[in-house]
């Protein structure tokens, strides 16, 4: 987007880019993940969303955005950008934040 801006002549004084994968991963491990995802983690978000309750059309679509998301990824060929690129990782650790939510419960 950035550099969409800056070919129409916008100034564009800083990227973020936060929760995004590193966009210079060689396309074939991107092609594994989403083989993977098709193999394995399609049948295991389907078996979550269903247990979260919902319906069979909404998991059908939330897995089409899902599998989409993944093509993106797949078919994203990164440009180089000639100016600052500031990236943030957020890592969250479940077992983390169920501990504590317990823990403030049983204040």
């Amino acid at each position: 987007m950035a550099q969409e801006l800056k070919k129409r002549g916008q100034q564009v004084l800083l990227v973020v880019m936060s929760d995004s994968p590193n966009p210079f991963i060689e396309q074939e491990q991107r092609v594994e993940w989403l083989n993977h995802w098709r193999s394995f983690g399609k049948q295991r978000d389907r078996e979550k969303l269903i247990s979260s309750g919902f319906s069979l059309t909404q998991v059908d679509n939330t897995l089409k955005v899902i599998e989409a998301n993944y093509q993106i990824l797949v078919n994203h060929q990164p440009q180089r950008y000639s100016a600052i690129v500031v990236s943030t990782l957020a890592l969250v650790r479940v077992e983390a934040q169920a501990t504590r939510k317990e823990s403030a419960t049983c204040v």
